[in-house]
């Protein structure tokens, strides 16, 4: 700080020896410095001073919003940068500031016309006052400049206008484009029409990193879904994250994000709760199960977790009985593999050896269950889980479950389960909906499960009489 002082001292007497006029001192600690046409500008804190070095004499000394971050040329002019993100030109002839307006004007019929809101590319951008930006961008396959914008949707909320500033500067980008409300996939922005925004543009949102991994790395790209004058709304994929005040910025990549497979669930706790309602068809009466499940993520590959499986009861005009088990689980779990063993206890009827089987009676057993999983758990995927038992001393396969899932649109899935074996007391299969109804995979997320399919007994109960019939699902799923 002191060698920056002095050396900005030392210019300020040569200065004035030269012009053979008193000395100029600064009465300040300078942060930054820039040379510029003849002139000193000079940053102490947020107060910006200008000196003409040919004076010398001080032509402008005024406090910024918020604290000065540097200096920077473009389209010569020089800029100074705030350390809350925006950038301004100085103006030091007006003592004014001009931020950058938006404008339906082109750069060229303005000598203030300011910088519009503009795409991020490899290219070069010394051609930062392009007309076909501020048109609403080049069309792709002809080259040319958009001029026509689509309309916009309602109900996007208001959004007050604010300036934009958006450029390359060497190897650093400025954008005072920003996020202003995220809601679930939902990314509002605040920039629109009037800065050459069109639907079905992509925006990244990727947030500023402090190390040196270059934004492509780890890019949150979503898609223009609504446009208005001054503002904009932003879809993302599932499990992408945007956050408030993230610069954004207009680029020609691919969006990010995969509806078939999504990154894996945060390492958090995952809670699921259901019912299975069925009238037999061949018996006048219901059977009634519940299940459910508490998982818990930690770590990067560690799982564990907990299952109720079908529990219930089946009411008729013979006898009424119930049964049911649960099971916990260790495993490993991947983005697209996942596998787990455990122990766990189900409650079956047994009649002995040859039994008619009202003689019967109802036992614990053992249980080893036993789980496979392919594919992304929010996207596509299949996963199977054997349950077995020992019995009489051998090994007897008592309930297989499985689950086939696909994935129709960010927040919405289309399921197929079922579960039973010939030792399970219950059997039961449908086909679901998943709809995501709060939430966007990470904490908080809250989905609704509905479905309908068929619910059966086995011979395995006192009366050895099926119970079979259609039936319907529901469930809740929450992430904390």
């Amino acid at each position: 700080m002191l060698l920056r002082t002095g050396a900005i001292a030392v210019t300020l007497v040569l200065s004035s020896l030269a012009s053979a006029q008193a000395p100029v001192t600064l009465d300040c600690a300078a942060d930054h410095q820039a040379f510029h046409r003849g002139r000193l500008y000079v940053a102490c804190g947020s107060r910006l001073l200008v000196l003409e070095l040919a004076g010398p004499t001080r032509v402008l000394d005024e406090q910024q919003e918020a604290p000065i971050a540097g200096f920077h040329e473009a389209g010569g002019r020089l800029w100074v940068e705030l350390e809350d993100g925006s950038a301004h030109r100085i103006d030091a002839e007006n003592s004014a500031r001009e931020f950058q307006p938006r404008s339906d004007s082109r750069p060229s019929e303005s000598e203030n016309s300011a910088e519009e809101f503009q795409p991020r590319s490899d290219s070069n951008r010394e051609g930062a006052g392009d007309s076909s930006v501020i048109s609403g961008g080049v069309d792709g396959d002809s080259g040319q400049p958009r001029s026509e914008s689509r309309q916009p949707r309602s109900g996007l909320g208001a959004v007050p206008p604010v300036p934009v500033a958006n450029m390359d500067v060497g190897e650093r980008r400025v954008r005072t484009a920003r996020v202003v409300s995220v809601h679930d996939d939902e990314v509002i922005i605040d920039v629109g029409r009037d800065q050459g925004l069109e639907v079905g543009m992509h925006i990244d949102l990727t947030p500023p990193s402090d190390d040196d991994v270059e934004w492509e790395e780890e890019a949150v790209i979503g898609e223009v879904d609504a446009v208005e004058e001054h503002r904009a709304r932003v879809r993302i994929r599932w499990r992408e994250v945007a956050s408030v005040g993230t610069p954004v910025a207009v680029t020609p990549a691919d969006t990010t994000g995969s509806l078939v497979a999504p990154p894996g669930p945060p390492r958090s706790i995952r809670l699921r709760a259901g019912v299975i309602a069925g009238t037999p068809i061949n018996d006048l009466g219901i059977n009634l199960l519940v299940n459910g499940e508490l998982e818990l993520r930690r770590g990067r590959y560690f799982l564990a977790r907990v299952v109720l499986r079908p529990t219930g009861m089946s009411i008729g005009q013979g006898p009424d009985f119930g049964g049911g088990g649960a099971y916990a689980q260790l495993g490993f779990d991947h983005h697209l593999i996942g596998a787990a063993v455990g122990l766990g206890v189900e409650r079956v009827w047994d009649d002995g050896c040859c039994g008619s089987g009202a003689t019967g009676q109802w036992e614990p057993r053992l249980t080893y269950p036993t789980s496979f999983r392919v594919g992304a758990v929010d996207g596509l995927m299949a996963e199977v889980t054997t349950l077995l038992m020992i019995e009489q001393r051998e090994l007897r396969l008592l309930a297989v479950h499985a689950e086939l899932q696909f994935p129709m649109r960010r927040n919405a899935w289309l399921a197929f389960r079922g579960s039973g074996g010939g030792a399970a007391l219950f059997w039961h299969s449908e086909a679901l909906v998943k709809l995501a109804l709060r939430g966007n995979g990470d904490s908080g997320t809250t989905r609704l499960e509905l479905g309908i399919g068929a619910v059966g007994t086995t011979d395995q109960n006192p009366s050895r009489s099926p119970r079979v019939g259609p039936s319907l699902v529901i469930g809740v799923h929450h992430q904390l």
